[in-house]
């Protein structure tokens, strides 16, 4: 099992002609992280002689790529795109990317895709965005967020990246009186992904947790703006 390298230390050497001038090497400690396939640190190893890939150079192990947001000692911070390597038969991950990533294109961009949403990180100082746990259940519109009870909103409704837009709301009746007062009360949402199963739509996983601005109801509407990512959810 691959586990999180945040709270890891990191020390990079001068390069040969570097050293010879004198010039020392750094150290630092990984803080933010994310992966661009995280369902494979936990998947089950396969074998020593497999042929998992199917490839004219046959299967090298298993690669996870990431990029970690570092803390040098000396108050920098830097952006590493890394990848970890476990061997065929053998359930030790290690750090593989002295050289760089190499990877075909799906991974890359899925990576930068992740990674350029970490907008806080993009920053002379940076501000990490917490990760929390959501607990919903069956038919509820409200999640479990850290010690909240939080109005849930499916991103089918997103238009752009930041304006809410349901048209099919009916304030003012059944669990939409709950559902709406709670929102204006705590300006905070959790964003949800959406999914169709047996006919009828439901939760597909959370994605992050806003806070909101500017909500506006009619008989039939209900829009807000996401103004500010207040923590990542699992």
């Amino acid at each position: 099992m691959l586990e999180s390298r945040i709270g890891r230390p990191v020390r990079y050497k001068p390069p040969r002609d570097a050293a010879r001038r004198g010039k020392k090497g750094k150290t630092g400690t990984i803080i933010d992280e994310t992966w661009a396939n995280p369902k494979l640190h936990t998947a089950r190893r396969h074998g020593r002689n497999c042929r998992h890939r199917k490839t004219q150079t046959g299967c090298w192990g298993d690669y996870s790529f990431c990029a970690q947001l570092i803390k040098w000692d000396h108050g920098e911070h830097s952006i590493r795109l890394a990848y970890y390597r476990r061997r065929c038969g053998e359930d030790k991950w290690e750090y593989a990317s002295q050289m760089t990533v190499d990877s075909y294109w799906p991974t890359i961009k899925k990576l930068l895709k992740i990674t350029l949403t970490q907008s806080e990180w993009f920053k002379d100082v940076p501000q990490i965005t917490p990760t929390f746990k959501a607990t919903g259940r069956r038919g509820d519109w409200f999640a479990d967020v850290d010690g909240e009870n939080v109005p849930c909103a499916w991103n089918w409704w997103l238009k752009g990246k930041d304006h809410y837009f349901d048209p099919e709301a009916k304030p003012g009746t059944g669990k939409w009186v709950k559902y709406i007062d709670v929102l204006k009360r705590l300006k905070k949402v959790a964003l949800t992904g959406k999914k169709e199963k047996n006919g009828k739509w439901e939760r597909d996983g959370y994605i992050a947790l806003f806070e909101v601005a500017n909500i506006v109801t009619t008989d039939g509407t209900i829009e807000f703006d996401l103004v500010r990512r207040l923590a990542n959810l699992k």
